[in-house]
């Protein structure tokens, strides 16, 4: 196994390469000049042009980019147009507070999602089955801003139960129940695409495997309903769900924008829409090279995940 995830993270060297490539063309050939924003209005064209050089800016685009190519092989992401600091620091301060709403969000998703697929498998056709499959066709199609704003609007508005922005109430000390009061409607907003995503898969999978001759065998031996479903077919049901977990993380990193700057959540997400309307390409390109480098490493994660779901999976 070790082989193998050298030789992954190996290819993944030039995607993460091609990522950053296309990024950085992209994010300087958007319009909007950075320069401009960090002085006043009515400065001359000698000024921007003063700025620009100081940033840079000035230079052509394929050596801005070699320049930070070097300074990252360094590890050195450069410094923030915005306030000079580094990028790195910046990215350090705010990334734990993602990779907390993150995983929240995907326990969330993983638990909520094999349990409902699992009832809705079981009790097929029941009233349960066409409620869950009411729920996931509708957390799929919900946009994740609109689900935010009508659970604000419920829960922090018309009840009060929860706050309805930060990460911490101001005025008192960060503490876990505060914090956890906090993070319930964004990590239920992040995480509702995939539990009714992963509940539609659990199902269709459970349902395939509870057709196998093994599972059939298995009865006929006497064995209780419970003992065959929970014992030998979940398990071999989980394979495919693996697959979708790999793909369904990115999708939690990169949704953690939209949830962290609706919710006012401190995390990279918040930080890349900030440094996106500021035009702070340093700090933009950081956060797009760890966000990157998260979503290979959570694929990587989700392929070791197969030999723990199936011990007949072998790794060469």
């Amino acid at each position: 196994m070790r082989k193998y995830v050298i030789r992954r993270l190996l290819q993944a060297l030039p995607v993460l390469f091609g990522i950053t490539l296309i990024s950085f063309t992209i994010i300087h050939l958007a319009p909007g000049d950075p320069a401009a924003l960090l002085i006043d209005p009515e400065a001359s064209a000698e000024d921007v042009l003063r700025i620009r050089a100081a940033l840079g800016l000035d230079q052509p685009i394929y050596v801005q980019y070699v320049k930070w190519l070097g300074h990252v092989l360094r590890g050195d992401l450069g410094r923030s147009f915005l306030d000079g600091q580094p990028v790195l620091q910046k990215i350090m301060e705010v990334i734990p507070n993602t990779l907390q709403l993150t995983f929240i969000a995907f326990l969330l998703s993983l638990t909520v999602g094999i349990v409902v697929g699992v009832i809705s498998a079981t009790r097929r056709y029941s009233l349960i089955d066409h409620l869950s499959t009411v729920f996931a066709f509708i957390g799929i199609s919900l946009p994740n801003f609109w689900f935010g704003l009508m659970l604000m609007l419920l829960f922090s508005v018309t009840l009060r139960w929860l706050p309805s922005h930060g990460m911490h109430t101001y005025g008192i000390q960060p503490n876990f129940f505060d914090t956890s009061q906090h993070m319930i409607m964004p990590a239920l907003v992040l995480g509702l695409e995939g539990i009714a995503g992963i509940s539609r898969y659990m199902r269709s999978s459970l349902l395939e495997v509870i057709r196998q001759d093994y599972i059939r065998t298995a009865r006929a031996k006497g064995l209780a309903e419970r003992v065959v479903i929970y014992k030998h077919a979940i398990k071999n049901a989980l394979l495919p769900v693996i697959t979708i977990l790999g793909l369904s993380l990115p999708g939690l990193v990169s949704g953690a924008f939209i949830v962290e700057s609706l919710f006012a959540w401190p995390g990279m997400g918040r930080l890349g829409v900030q440094s996106v309307f500021t035009r702070d390409y340093p700090t933009i390109m950081g956060i797009n090279l760890m966000a990157s480098t998260l979503t290979v490493m959570f694929n990587l994660l989700a392929d070791l995940a197969y030999a723990m779901a199936d011990p007949r999976i072998k790794y060469n």
